[in-house]
């Protein structure tokens, strides 16, 4: 892990992928992220279901209905099961074939991570800590097909009913591919 700092704070840098086939290191936060107009609107969504305060907003804020067609089925929502153990809740159908396969309900763990599991973990921790959306940048092998770029913001919610202060118990989190 490398730590630069620059007009964003300081930016991590996980090694991932393999640079001579085209894989870039995980960066947060993002500036190139930051600039992906979806990525914004996920976000002005996610801060009008805030509280005042900025405390971040219960799960059920999340309704698919008023999100636009075009996020849906690049979604992916997870459950926090404890520290560094998160479920996969719902894996949008543009995200199942971007990867090859169904991870609804599945661990995040190395079997669905393949090689990327200890730098995600941290993204996500980060966001559940902070309480704030962190914009990431990267390449991933997907299943036996070629490098994609990404862009993804991942913003954390409450368990219902959990009190304002309560650790953030779900993060959302969309994905722009490039």
């Amino acid at each position: 892990m490398d730590e630069t700092s620059g007009g964003w704070g300081a930016v991590t840098r996980h090694p991932f992928g393999a640079p001579e086939r085209g894989g870039r290191a995980l960066e947060w936060p993002s500036a190139d992220a930051a600039d992906q107009p979806e990525l914004q609107e996920f976000v002005a969504y996610w801060r009008a279901r805030c509280a005042p305060d900025g405390t971040p907003p219960p799960r059920s804020a999340l309704d698919p209905l008023e999100l636009p067609r075009k996020m849906l089925g690049r979604i992916i929502l997870s459950e926090r099961e404890g520290p560094r153990r998160f479920r996969y809740r719902l894996f949008g159908i543009e995200m199942r074939e971007a990867v090859g396969r169904e991870l609804t309900g599945q661990p995040l763990d190395h079997s669905t991570m393949d090689g990327a599991l200890e730098p995600f973990l941290d993204m996500l921790e980060t966001v559940v800590g902070g309480g704030e959306p962190v914009f990431l940048s990267g390449s991933i092998w997907w299943e036996d097909r070629a490098y994609r770029t990404f862009h993804e913001v991942t913003t954390p919610f409450r368990r219902d009913g959990d009190p304002p202060d309560a650790t953030p118990a779900f993060v959302c989190t969309l994905v722009t591919f490039t």
